[in-house]
């Protein structure tokens, strides 16, 4: 079956009839399988909650230097989205009152995966990714759009001010309001798509952190989240997790090491963790780069490992 989803991946796109070669130097887990609960009964209270967004963007620019992670900050701050040409395969529903979400994928699917883009918001390249794991995974993806068509303003980036970008998270990032903007999501698959059974979540960037918290908070309405390229995702925020979890971070996200080690020590063979050491940061959203052909085979590289976790997890 698994054989069969991959295929609809290359599928899914022109660039994949490039042939993609093995990632360099990437250091895979070996699982060892643990016992661990899936139970959806657990309240936050009862584990060690994820860090909250509390360490501000202007405080991270300011320390690239000194931080041991420093890559991710320099290149949060940095690198640019891409111009994409591409014209996306799904359609914007509206949920709720005000807010409109990219949607893909068969009405009548069985799982559905809700993204956490970047704060570049529907960005092209963004809803590439999410038409080919759409056709990969055979399944409903959405994605929200959190900002409420107001993402960070290409106009000011890299930002001349880090202090506008802490505000920006702060504000329109906060979980406090994204929290039920997520939730409205998975009620409107619900009412929308009764075929759906399970839920599953991907963040890019600052939406895997985003993702981390809602593996705690909303476990009883999901059963798995991933992010590639994630924002400073601590060993303490999988800790937090009572659903497994997946991470596909850049060379630019520094040494995750700790963080990979608590993938395996609490998910065991349900968690999943591969290094792209030869992407950078943002590869599978808005600063994806579908002209070069290395980045093509990467992302496809990774979104076989999204169905691949999805598969096994929803």
């Amino acid at each position: 079956m698994i054989s069969t989803l991959l295929s609809r991946v290359r599928a899914a796109s022109v660039a994949s009839a490039t042939v993609r070669r093995p990632v360099v130097a990437v250091q895979q887990l070996a699982f060892v399988p643990l016992p661990t609960s899936t139970s959806t009964t657990s309240t936050p209270a009862q584990v060690l909650s994820p860090l909250h967004l509390s360490r501000s963007f202007s405080t991270t620019c300011r320390t690239m230097s000194t931080s041991p992670k420093p890559f991710i900050h320099k290149a949060c701050c940095t690198l640019p989205p891409v111009v994409s040409s591409y014209t996306p395969r799904g359609a914007t529903v509206r949920v709720g009152q005000d807010m409109n979400c990219y949607a893909v994928g068969r009405a009548d699917a069985t799982r559905a995966i809700v993204i956490i883009y970047d704060i570049f918001g529907l960005h092209p390249a963004t809803k590439q990714t999410a038409d080919l794991l759409a056709q990969g995974l055979d399944a409903r993806v959405v994605m929200p759009d959190l900002f409420l068509g107001k993402p960070w303003p290409l106009s000011n980036f890299p930002p001349k001010n880090p202090a506008d970008l802490a505000k920006f998270f702060e504000v329109s990032g906060a979980w406090d309001v994204v929290h039920p903007r997520i939730v409205a999501t998975i009620d409107y698959l619900n009412k929308h798509h009764p075929s759906i059974t399970s839920v599953g979540l991907l963040g890019f960037c600052w939406g895997g952190k985003i993702m981390t918290r809602a593996l705690n908070e909303l476990a009883d309405r999901v059963k798995a989240g991933a992010s590639a390229h994630p924002y400073l995702v601590t060993a303490e925020d999988i800790e937090g997790t009572l659903r497994p979890v997946a991470l596909l971070p850049s060379k630019d996200e520094g040494d995750m090491s700790d963080v990979q080690a608590k993938i395996a020590e609490k998910w065991g063979d349900k968690g999943f963790f591969k290094a792209f050491d030869d992407m950078h940061h943002g590869w599978c959203a808005a600063r994806a780069d579908f002209e070069s052909k290395l980045n093509r085979e990467r992302t496809h590289e990774a979104v076989e490992d999204l169905v691949a976790f999805f598969d096994k997890n929803l």
